[in-house]
């Protein structure tokens, strides 16, 4: 684990190396740190595992927390945010494949024509998906239906 020292402005990584910068970031200069160790990274034992930068690792502390990130997290906690959460990863998923379909951009200008575009990305994506299912289906073994006679 990395030790920080946020006042002095110093981060110690588990190597025993030293940030070589400091930067505070935030309104009042005092909600994140982020401390960077530089290409001093690059002879270390530990470098596979720590990073995979050639300018060496990063390591970001958020400082204070901020009265918004406070809100937030009191909200994350209420019953309505968690019945919210639970109807929205449901299509995040079918949201994902219909991007990577190429329904993120239209190709086509005039709101029919996008309409058409997202109407046949809908159907490819279903298609797949029954095909899939299908595909699943037919890998059931059956029981042999000619058994050999009992010895």
């Amino acid at each position: 684990d990395f030790k920080v020292d946020v006042k002095k402005g110093v981060a110690v990584c588990p190597a025993g190396r030293r940030s070589v910068r400091v930067e505070l970031r935030g309104e009042e200069l005092d909600e994140l740190a982020v401390f960077y160790f530089g290409k001093q990274c690059l002879g270390c034992p530990n470098y596979g595992l720590c990073t995979k930068s050639k300018d060496g690792r990063s390591l970001k502390i958020q400082v204070m927390p901020s009265p918004a990130i406070d809100k937030y997290r009191k909200k994350e906690k209420s019953v309505k945010y968690q019945k919210r959460i639970n109807l929205r990863c449901p299509v995040e998923g079918t949201i994902s494949k219909a991007k990577k379909h190429g329904a993120g951009k239209a190709r086509y200008r005039g709101l029919s024509k996008v309409e058409a575009q997202q109407l046949r990305t809908a159907i490819a994506i279903n298609v797949k998906r029954r095909v899939a299912a299908g595909l699943k289906q037919t890998r059931r073994t059956f029981p042999n239906t000619n058994p050999s006679p009992p010895a």
